[in-house]
């Protein structure tokens, strides 16, 4: 159970912001009062993640998902002395889920990491791909991929594996706001155009788009602003913790954003943001629609909602936590095969312990997994000598690798970065990812103190959108007057 962290003076009792992150390993819920003070946080990982599945699916339950992000809301209001003014909910972006007439899930959770539109020759994804020019794509901000629901719904129609009675689909951090508050799925500008379907510059879904991928446009979400009420949570959804009846809850942000609104300022200007979670992203905030090379462009909310929103460009699918989990599962399974097993905790133990990187000379690609626009692409491990491969010097490598990854996109920024932040669990659990892109990017790195950064900035937007703070930046300077203060190293 979270504990209460505040501060109850008479009857003086401070307003709270919830905010709820469903990622894609845990659950996420932060409250945090007007004065900037985080009060709770609850954190939770899922065993959502199915198993013995076909190659390249990647699925999810939606009942695990939902139990657990019901039971982390009501531990963390649960835990709280204080009124909840409203909640904010955001999630992994470019999941699909399919629902009947009920909203209800016909099937489980496609993910972001769902490969199965690039299984093949001609894979389905080159198939779409090539009825599609370039000019088609622009006004989405982003190209294709796999995992994006546009391509995992043209992969379900090509193989006959949409389910009998589709009525609708939907984003997962959508479908819970749905749950929460017993509405139909509404999406945002954010999660919309993750699906690589909604042309941002027209704010509409793509006629075209649709028309190629086999969409029905029935089926899609209606797009509301940011942080719009979608519907007060129902009574019954809080375990414990008193009666939820009237509490606003917001449509949903999608989580990079979330992230960048807790840790990024408007005024950052030259300030390049690095999150690394189980994957990683480079981004920097932009006045203007501005498409490069090798970058997506994403909607943001303006500081003031009630302004026209703003954009990020980014550089995603990049490599992130989950490379240093592969090191760790491989050094595992190495150690067991020479019969000689050396626990997972143990490994992290020593990969975390790191205070500097290795001159080895060793070098890493860290593509195990592929990336976004090359799904087939393979890690490298080079310049192996007869005594440099070493346990220190590998993770130095596959750091390096993902530090000069994030460089690689970050030079389309024009004026180049004046100062490198980063955030996300990663950042902050291995000291050679910080080390490694200082030393890439020749630039001091600040981590950023706010802790579950995503949940933070849904708490911060639903807070905005209820009026505990008149906007996006007061609400962000005022976890810098509570307790989240920001450190060179922590």
């Amino acid at each position: 159970m979270a504990k209460y962290r505040g501060r109850i003076e008479g009857a003086n009792r401070m307003k709270v912001a919830v905010g709820l992150d469903i990622g894609t390993t845990s659950v996420s819920c932060v409250a945090v009062a007007e004065n900037g003070q985080q009060l709770a946080t609850v954190t939770a990982a899922h065993d959502a993640a199915l198993k013995s599945l076909s190659a390249g699916h990647v699925e999810q339950d939606p009942a695990e998902l939902w139990n657990v992000a019901a039971e982390c809301l009501s531990q963390c209001v649960g835990a709280l002395r204080d009124p909840v003014a409203g909640i904010g909910v955001t999630g992994q972006m470019h999941s699909t889920v399919l629902l009947d007439s009920a909203s209800q899930p016909l099937s489980p959770v496609i993910t972001w990491q769902d490969q199965r539109a690039s299984v093949g020759n001609p894979s389905h994804l080159h198939e779409l791909l090539a009825e599609l020019d370039s000019e088609q794509m622009e006004g989405t901000g982003c190209r294709l991929s796999p995992g994006f629901m546009g391509t995992t719904l043209y992969s379900l129609g090509r193989s006959n594996s949409l389910p009998a009675g589709l009525q609708s689909v939907s984003f997962v951090a959508d479908w819970i706001v749905a749950q929460l508050t017993g509405t139909d799925p509404v999406t945002d500008r954010t999660h919309a155009a993750s699906s690589g379907l909604y042309d941002l510059r027209a704010d509409c879904w793509s006629e075209s788009l649709l028309l190629h991928a086999g969409v029905n446009d029935n089926w899609l979400p209606q797009v509301r602003p940011t942080g719009e009420i979608a519907g007060n949570l129902q009574d019954g959804i809080l375990l414990y913790g008193g009666d939820g009846h009237k509490i606003p809850v917001c449509t949903a942000i999608g989580d990079h954003q979330a992230a960048v609104l807790s840790t990024l300022s408007g005024e950052d200007t030259g300030s390049l943001l690095i999150n690394i979670g189980t994957g990683g992203q480079v981004c920097w905030r932009a006045p203007t629609f501005l498409l490069r090379e090798g970058l997506e462009v994403r909607s943001l909310p303006a500081e003031d909602l009630s302004q026209p929103g703003e954009f990020i460009q980014v550089g995603a699918g990049l490599c992130g936590g989950a490379e240093f989990s592969w090191l760790a599962e491989t050094l595992e399974r190495l150690s067991a095969d020479l019969g000689s097993p050396v626990s997972r905790a143990s490994i992290w133990k020593q990969l975390t312990g790191y205070t500097a990187l290795a001159d080895t000379g060793l070098t890493c690609e860290p593509y195990f997994f592929g990336t976004r626009p090359e799904p087939h692409r393979r890690g490298l491990l080079s310049q192996i000598d007869s005594s440099n491969l070493t346990v220190h010097g590998i993770a130095s490598a596959v750091a390096r690798g993902i530090a000069d990854s994030m460089r690689e996109l970050s030079i389309a920024e024009e004026a180049g970065p004046k100062q490198v932040c980063m955030s996300g669990n990663a950042s902050r659990s291995i000291p050679l990812l910080r080390l490694a892109v200082e030393e890439s990017f020749g630039l001091p790195v600040r981590v950023v103190a706010v802790k579950e950064e995503a949940a933070t900035g849904a708490a911060l937007l639903a807070g905005t959108a209820v009026g505990l703070w008149p906007g996006l930046s007061a609400a962000r300077n005022s976890l810098k007057s509570g307790n989240n203060r920001e450190t060179p190293d922590d």
